[in-house]
C-alpha cells in the first residue's frame, strides 16, 4: 500500500509542477501579447499625428489661406505665406486673436497642439509685445507627442529675419 501512495504522491506533485509551469507560461504570453498590441497602437497613433502635423505645417507656411487676404472675420482656411518662405506678419497677428478652439477648427485637427515662432537663439518672436505662441499647454507625461520645426522668414525694417516655426502635436493617452 505504501508503494501506491508514493506513486500517487509523485504523480500529483508532477502534475502540480506541470500546471504551475503551464500557468506561468500562459500569463507571460498574455503579457507579451498585451505589450505588443499597445506598442502597435502607439505606433499607429504616432504615424497619424506625424501625417497631420506635416500637413498643418505645410498649410501654414506654404499657403496664403482662403480667402487669400483673410482676416479674423472672414477666414475659412488659415495660411501665413506672403511669398514663400516669407511669412505675412499681419496674418500672424490675426492668428493671435483666435481662441484655441477656433484655431483648432481652422486647422481641422482633433489633436492638441502648440505652435510657436522663435528666433535662432530660441526666444519667442513677438508682435506688439504679443508672443507668437498659439495653442494649449503641452503635457509631455501622458501624451503621444510629435514635433516639427520649419525655417521661415519674417520681414522687419526691410530685413528678412530667419525664424523657426515649431509645431507640437499630441494625443493624450489613458494610462
Amino acid at each position: 500500500m505504501s508503494y501506491t501512495t508514493k506513486k500517487a504522491q509523485t504523480i500529483m506533485s508532477d502534475f502540480s509542477i506541470g500546471l504551475a509551469i503551464f500557468l506561468v507560461t500562459v500569463f507571460v504570453a498574455f503579457n507579451i501579447y498585451g505589450d505588443m498590441k499597445e506598442t502597435k497602437s502607439l505606433k499607429y497613433d504616432l504615424s497619424e499625428i506625424n501625417l497631420e502635423i506635416n500637413s498643418i505645417s505645410n498649410k501654414l507656411i506654404r499657403s496664403k489661406g482662403y480667402p487669400e487676404n483673410w482676416n479674423k472675420n472672414n477666414v475659412l482656411d488659415i495660411g501665413w505665406e506672403q511669398d514663400y518662405p516669407l511669412l505675412n506678419t499681419t496674418k500672424l497677428n490675426y492668428t493671435t486673436l483666435f481662441t484655441y478652439s477656433q484655431l483648432k477648427d481652422l486647422l481641422k485637427t482633433n489633436y492638441d497642439f502648440q505652435i510657436n515662432i522663435t528666433y535662432k537663439n530660441g526666444s519667442i518672436y513677438t508682435i506688439n509685445q504679443t508672443p507668437l505662441s498659439y495653442g494649449t499647454t503641452l503635457n509631455i507625461t501622458s501624451s503621444i507627442l510629435s514635433h516639427v520645426s520649419r525655417i521661415a522668414y519674417i520681414e522687419s525694417n526691410n530685413k528678412r529675419i530667419p525664424v523657426s516655426v515649431n509645431i507640437y502635436m499630441w494625443k493624450n493617452r489613458i494610462l
